[in-house]
């Protein structure tokens, strides 16, 4: 396996690591393997999993942009719109509202999980 510090290729071998771990595979067994530290595998399938809940926010975020943008344009043509400082703020207060939602429900569970994972493997 190549042992490049290339992002693209790191992140191809985290997501085989990835693979690897959700099979059952150990981290040690993995890293044997493939020729790497077994904390080195435990890094990369971490950062993967940060790293797809940073695009998982952004890609929430770039959604509700569109609808965002959708409904005002609505609003004008309609005539509706009549106080955007008020429509700004009840947008910005909504968007705020559904990204602590999504963390809460979505990434504070997986992340308690991964700690806990990580205190029984570090007792072992």
């Amino acid at each position: 396996m190549n042992r490049s510090k290339t992002p693209h290729l790191a992140r191809e071998r985290w997501k085989l690591w990835t693979k690897k771990r959700n099979k059952g595979w150990s981290y040690n067994w993995i890293g044997k393997h493939y020729g790497y530290d077994h904390t080195s595998v435990r890094y990369g399938i971490k950062k993967l999993k940060q790293e797809n809940i940073k695009e998982d926010i952004m890609s929430r975020y770039k959604d509700y942009m569109i609808n965002l943008q959708e409904d005002i344009e609505h609003l004008i043509k309609n005539g509706q719109i009549t106080n955007f400082k008020q429509l700004k703020e009840d947008y910005e207060h909504e968007l705020g509202i559904d990204l602590l939602t999504h963390i809460w429900d979505n990434i504070a569970p997986e992340l308690i999980k991964s700690k806990e994972e990580n205190n029984d493997t570090n007792k072992t």
